[in-house]
């Protein structure tokens, strides 16, 4: 298994996951509508779908226009996948696809399931990035209903479980 160090971090942390948090975005925004896109997104107060979408994509390009990659395929997180998985902010965009993936299917009424190794992924970078996570701007973690390791896991970034 190919993996880096997270970021200000020794702890390695797998590539592949960028590839399914990827995968449960696309699925996620995969067929929106315009009212789709007004819709609040309850992880995220204040901000509606198309905000989040365009957070997400927003900052993957301004990393890749640092990086000369020069690739004219319209899916920037395919872009990202091609000559990417080894940039050192890989593991916080695994993180942000895979919570923002989950936000925007809560948003649009869809129920999502999280994959194994995005479980996996969430529950290392938190424990890796500690209270860092807390930070101004960062994560408001919520006190979990249970010690579902599911439930605990996303209580740590300030989501519901279901």
């Amino acid at each position: 298994m190919t993996s880096v160090p997270g970021p200000d971090s020794a702890v390695p942390f797998s590539l592949a996951p960028y590839a399914v948090a990827a995968d449960l975005f696309r699925a996620a925004t995969t067929g929106l509508g315009a009212v789709d896109l007004d819709l609040p997104v309850g992880a995220c107060p204040g901000w509606s779908v198309s905000d989040v979408v365009t957070h997400v994509l927003d900052d993957h390009l301004r990393v890749l226009a640092t990086t000369g990659v020069d690739d004219e395929t319209a899916d920037v997180l395919r872009v990202w996948e091609r000559h990417l998985l080894d940039h050192p902010q890989t593991p916080v965009w695994t993180t942000e696809l895979t919570l923002h993936g989950l936000d925007v299917a809560r948003a649009v009424g869809r129920t999502p399931q999280l994959p194994p190794e995005l479980v996996d992924h969430l529950e290392a970078f938190a424990a890796e990035q500690g209270e860092a996570l807390d930070a101004p701007g960062g994560y408001v973690a919520r006190t979990p209903g249970s010690d579902d390791r599911l439930e605990v896991v996303l209580a740590r970034y300030g989501r519901p479980a279901a």
